[in-house]
């Protein structure tokens, strides 16, 4: 091949990625708006879900500290005034293992919640911000 068909082709392969990128970056853009808006319902769908969970732990912990109390109280172990410290202490293991964690991850994800709802944009920048820094 000549050294001016050679060219000719480079300048053709060239100009042809060119268009292709350009037409890539118009639809990117395009696609944005698009983007954004599925991380955001993403973001709060699983902050809600965390929310549900967090309240499911909560519960369990306090059915557990009810049943531990019901045991406390039956006829077989009648408490008297003495034996109080027994419950509390007994009931502090679910409190502390179901009930504090539970409450803790629900006001965590409702935050979140209330985040995405009322400042979207600003989640979307801390979002943003969180990925550059974890990277």
């Amino acid at each position: 091949m000549t050294e001016p068909t050679t060219n000719q082709l480079i300048y053709n392969v060239l100009q042809s990625a060119v268009q292709l990128a350009n037409k890539t970056g118009v639809w990117l853009g395009g696609q944005i708006p698009d983007v954004l808006h599925q991380l955001l319902e993403y973001n709060l769908i699983m902050a809600i879900i965390g929310a549900i969970v967090g309240l499911l732990i909560v519960m369990a912990g306090f059915v557990i500290i009810w049943a531990i109390y019901r045991k406390f109280t039956s006829s077989q172990y009648r408490m008297d005034a003495d034996d109080w410290g027994g419950f509390t202490l007994v009931s502090l293991i679910p409190f502390g293992l179901l009930v504090a964690p539970g409450l803790a991850m629900f006001f965590c994800n409702l935050s979140n919640m209330i985040e995405i709802w009322v400042a979207p944009k600003i989640y979307c920048i801390q979002y943003a911000a969180s990925l550059i820094q974890h990277r």
